[in-house]
């Protein structure tokens, strides 16, 4: 007979994001910080932060509309950032993934170099702790 409880068993950990991420950080923060150290790894660390706040922006907006300026501020910094990764991933003659995809998607080649990984939809350091890349 099967065992239906080892359905429910997780062999890898569950990360939940339990808190703003990026809140003590303004776009202009991060845009100085990318200024200052313009390293492909830096950048790398600005967009993990930029799309995990945009992402808990985009969620918190259905409870908060008063939000939504600052999830259009984050997100056009967003697109900016990915649009910078993207063209790093061709003059790496990496694979582009198709353009039609969220964002976090886009950068996955990039970001993976950096040691990111996409834990459904958030980004977090390839270790098993959470990680402020900042």
């Amino acid at each position: 007979m099967e065992d239906k409880d080892n359905d429910f068993l997780v062999s890898e950990p569950i990360y939940v994001m339990t808190s703003e991420p990026g809140k003590n950080y303004t776009v202009n923060d991060l845009r100085n910080k990318l200024s200052k150290n313009p390293t492909e790894q830096t950048l790398a660390d600005v967009y993990a932060v930029v799309c995990n706040k945009v992402a808990w922006l985009d969620d918190e907006l259905y409870d908060n509309p008063g939000l939504k300026k600052s999830y259009e501020e984050w997100s056009k910094f967003e697109e900016e950032l990915i649009i910078h990764i993207e063209e790093i991933i061709k003059t790496r003659k990496l694979p582009l993934t198709n353009s039609k995809k969220p964002y976090i998607h886009r950068g996955e080649q990039f970001m993976t170099i950096y040691g990111y990984i996409d834990d459904s939809g958030w980004w977090r350091k390839n270790e098993y702790r959470i990680h402020n890349p900042l």
